[in-house]
């Protein structure tokens, strides 16, 4: 009985093991497939893979809702709640959109509000950096000629925040074809250029990185 017991435990905390690892999970800025502009100096796109608590805090577009509902200083969490995947979470003023509209139309007691609150997401700061978290970027380095720059980086993990890994910078130049545009890669990661003039860039990323 007393082996079988603990062989129970053992499970029981290698389950939960794995539930605390699952937290660990790559956030993508912007999100793959979606069509994004950058300029000169600005990252194109970036990917962390560390210890998140949720995916997006929340922005009201109107200051005035923000006075309102209290939004700064306590989390302006985005996360599911009350039956909608959609929601602010925010205590007892938590608003939820219950179509996903970028819109929050009830309190989190039902009550329907006045108007609807506007919102935009931002992806939320890693909770905790893992000794095997890293971060990778790409930054946009301007149009010479029919070429681009691309500067690509890497950083690790060190004391709870990223350090950037030198020999892990490379900046690298594509050359456009007759129509402005091309398909570069790196380490497995696609970037469609849709658009790229001295000022910025229009593109899409379409395939995460592989290595």
């Amino acid at each position: 009985m007393k082996r079988k017991l603990i062989v129970s435990i053992i499970v029981i905390f290698m389950s939960l093991g794995c539930a605390k690892r699952q937290a660990v999970r790559a956030v993508y800025t912007p999100e793959l497939q979606q069509i994004a502009t950058a300029e000169v100096g600005e990252n194109m796109f970036s990917k962390i893979y560390a210890y998140f608590q949720y995916k997006y805090t929340v922005v009201l577009l109107d200051s005035n809702d923000s006075k309102k509902y209290k939004t700064r200083g306590q989390g302006n969490r985005f996360d599911e709640l009350e039956g909608t995947k959609c929601a602010l979470y925010n205590g007892s003023l938590s608003l939820l959109d219950y179509n996903c509209d970028g819109k929050f139309t009830h309190l989190r007691n039902g009550d329907k509000l006045e108007k609807p609150v506007g919102y935009k997401l931002h992806p939320a700061p890693p909770t905790r950096i893992t000794k095997d978290s890293f971060k990778r970027t790409v930054t946009y380095q301007g149009k010479v000629g029919n070429k681009i720059k691309i500067s690509f980086q890497e950083f690790s993990a060190f004391n709870g925040s990223f350090m950037i890994r030198d020999a892990y910078t490379q900046n690298i130049e594509y050359e456009l074809d007759a129509n402005g545009q091309a398909m570069i890669g790196f380490k497995g990661l696609r970037i469609k250029v849709l658009n790229a003039t001295n000022l910025n860039i229009e593109y899409q990323v379409t395939r995460d990185f592989t290595s």
